[in-house]
């Protein structure tokens, strides 16, 4: 983590601006090492890899392993990791925080409080962290990030999304919600190709440990996405590509984003939309719903409801809807079924726009909006007037 973060962030338990200092066991200036440096020695651009950030006013602290800052609520979070965290750096003889340190670590060993919105986040954290959970799990991830590009979620995004931001990126600082391993943005719009400044949150922290070592060049913060710890209207651009389904309230997501997002500035989603499945049960066929997905889902994985979005979005006078376009119908689920299962042609990006040039022809013939047969996802843009 930057210490030049330190400006845009607020304090996660008081949801107030704060001033912090940051103290790092270790840190990256360049190509050289350094250990034990106080926030008085630490530069904007030093990459802390060890450390902590401390809110000068409470002496609330949050650590920073492995360049991933955690930024959490007490009520959200994962307390063991944090604990650890604590009673390691207790026996660090060069620290010069410790008696706050033992501070923290009394607190937390004294929270009760127990939050459904807390354990809706721990859920998520454990289930997205197995699969990353150690160096060697994270290392054979990132070769097969790095092999496959996944056309058939990259097209749309980057035409009808990514595209639209990238022109004008430049000097820009571009926030993402829920961002887990940063793979559409490694991909799509890497911040040295395209010199801008990247924070991506997520709140599996193995997820962002990832992230980091795909895009050495930017800034990841373990963070709920219903409590960002960022100042308002601090970001050029807000991201959010399939998470805002993970939440246990969407709209509050959306609220969310839109909050930290500048005036003029765009909240760009790719999300899936909740479809009635009345005739699919009827007719027992619940598991060819299930195939159409395609892929595992945590026990949170719900989809947006368009309706709801739409009202929410009705009654916004500050913002307006730049864009919107419904994906998926059942024709490009069976589709893209067969696709994957053709080496020659699954990377293949011409046989994915012909089958989405399909997809549109079904979708503006047959449905209109989320129904049995489609559209099963929606990209959209949002702009702060």
């Amino acid at each position: 983590m930057r210490k030049k973060l330190l400006n845009t962030l607020i304090d996660p338990n008081t949801q107030e601006k704060s001033t912090f200092e940051a103290y790092a066991f270790t840190l990256d200036r360049g190509q050289k090492s350094h250990t034990q440096v106080a926030n008085v020695n630490i530069t904007d651009d030093d990459d802390i890899k060890e450390g902590f950030i401390i809110n000068t006013k409470n002496h609330y602290i949050y650590p920073i392993s492995d360049y991933v800052l955690s930024l959490l609520s007490d009520t959200d979070q994962d307390i063991p990791f944090y604990l650890n965290f604590f009673k390691k750096s207790q026996i660090n003889p060069n620290n010069p925080y410790s008696k706050t340190i033992d501070e923290n670590l009394s607190r937390l060993n004294n929270i009760n409080e127990e939050t459904t919105e807390g354990e809706w986040n721990r859920e998520e954290m454990r289930y997205y962290d197995k699969e990353v959970s150690t160096q060697e799990k994270r290392d054979a991830f990132i070769k097969v990030i790095k092999q496959q590009n996944l056309p058939h979620i990259y097209l749309e995004r980057r035409k009808h999304l990514i595209e639209a931001i990238k022109g004008s990126i430049k000097n820009k600082v571009v926030m993402e919600m829920g961002c887990g391993n940063a793979r559409t943005i490694y991909w799509n719009m890497r911040p040295r190709d395209y010199d801008y400044q990247y924070i991506g949150t997520d709140i599996s922290f193995a997820r962002l440990q990832l992230a980091k070592q795909l895009l050495p060049e930017s800034d990841f913060i373990q963070c709920s996405a219903l409590n960002l710890p960022f100042v308002d209207s601090i970001f050029d651009n807000v991201i959010s590509f399939g998470m805002l389904h993970h939440l246990p309230n969407h709209i509050q997501g959306i609220k969310s984003g839109l909050l930290k997002l500048k005036k003029e500035g765009e909240f760009l989603i790719h999300e899936p939309l909740e479809k009635k499945q009345q005739l699919l049960t009827a007719l027992r066929l619940e598991k060819l719903g299930d195939m159409l997905e395609g892929y595992e889902h945590s026990e949170h994985d719900n989809e947006l409801n368009w309706e709801e979005v739409k009202d929410f979005l009705n009654n916004q006078p500050s913002v307006t809807t730049v864009f919107s376009r419904f994906t998926v119908s059942v024709v490009r689920g069976i589709g893209s079924k067969i696709i994957s299962k053709i080496p020659i042609i699954k990377q293949n990006d011409a046989a994915w726009g012909l089958l989405m040039r399909l997809d549109q022809v079904v979708i503006k013939l047959l449905c209109q909006k989320p129904n049995v047969l489609g559209p099963g996802a929606v990209l959209f843009r949002l702009a702060n007037k």
